[in-house]
């Protein structure tokens, strides 16, 4: 019981880690293209108008609402993991919302047809350019975050049947996920009808080389920590060292001041010993001559 259980919390994890991705996406695009497009619109800088606006990013903001709490609801989930979590509800509330999902994948559709009509508007072209060279994009163009938004559903769905493979039939998230998945096929395979299964490699083959990089990253940054344990241990060694070299220093120093010592008072004793002999010597002058 306690393998299932590790595996469920394994691939909501995963959920959870595109989920945030795909998240983080929808904010770019949010922040960065629709806000200062949705600024300009209407003015003499405008760069797209109102209705090109709203027919690029149709349902944008009130999408990237919806998954940033439902990314919410997996991260809470995942903190306060308890035996037979339930995440089913999460999945329910996003069927109840397929309507405007599968409003939002069509229109990312129609995004990157349009993006490419607008190639020789040489005002869009730099502003794009502009963002793209922005750290924050990472060099990814407005083109490749309405394809990150397509590949997501499909990224979602694979997950979510893993996560189904290890969930018991008798547990209550196993039906739900199960419509869930079926209803998200059916939209998928209607939007994207003949392209349906290439789009489904595509998005599948990118996140996997995402989990990879991840992965990679993961591995570097415990290297990392492993150089600098090492380090550590050699600034170690070398403090000790340097430690034991002063402890040294400090031995010998005192040694030499002790045979410094020493020679300065037997210097005094025969400095007072030559001095009591002259004394010795003159009292003996003095009586000689007075015998005298």
């Amino acid at each position: 019981m306690q393998v299932i259980e590790t595996l469920r919390q394994k691939k909501t994890k995963k959920i959870y880690q595109h989920t945030r991705n795909y998240v983080n996406n929808l904010y770019l695009l949010v922040n960065l293209y629709y806000r200062p497009l949705e600024k300009k619109a209407n003015t003499k800088s405008q760069i797209l108008s109102k209705n090109e606006i709203e027919e690029i990013f149709e349902n944008l903001k009130q999408i990237t609402i919806l998954f940033a709490e439902f990314l919410y609801n997996i991260e809470y989930l995942l903190l306060t993991w308890e035996k037979d979590y339930k995440i089913g509800e999460y999945f329910l509330h996003l069927k109840n919302r397929m309507q405007d999902l599968v409003s939002f994948w069509k229109s990312s559709i129609f995004a990157l047809k349009k993006l490419k009509e607008l190639e020789s508007n040489q005002t869009f072209s730099i502003f794009t350019e502009k963002i793209k060279n922005n750290l924050i994009c990472e060099g990814n163009s407005f083109e490749e975050y309405f394809l990150l938004t397509q590949y997501y559903p499909f990224v979602l769905k694979h997950y979510l049947k893993k996560l189904l493979l290890v969930t018991d039939t008798d547990h209550p998230d196993h039906q739900i996920m199960e419509i869930f998945i079926k209803d998200l096929n059916l939209n998928l395979s209607k939007i994207y009808s003949e392209n349906y299964k290439s789009k489904k490699i595509e998005a599948i083959s990118h996140f996997k080389n995402l989990d990879l990089q991840i992965e990679n990253k993961i591995n570097l940054d415990l290297d990392l920590v492993q150089n600098s344990k090492e380090n550590e241990i050699q600034i170690d060694e070398k403090e000790n060292k340097n430690d034991k070299q002063k402890e040294k220093k400090q031995v010998i120093n005192e040694e030499n001041k002790k045979i410094n010592e020493n020679l300065e008072e037997n210097e005094n004793q025969n400095e007072n010993e030559n001095k009591n002999e002259s004394e010795n010597l003159e009292e003996n002058k003095n009586q000689n001559e007075n015998q005298k």
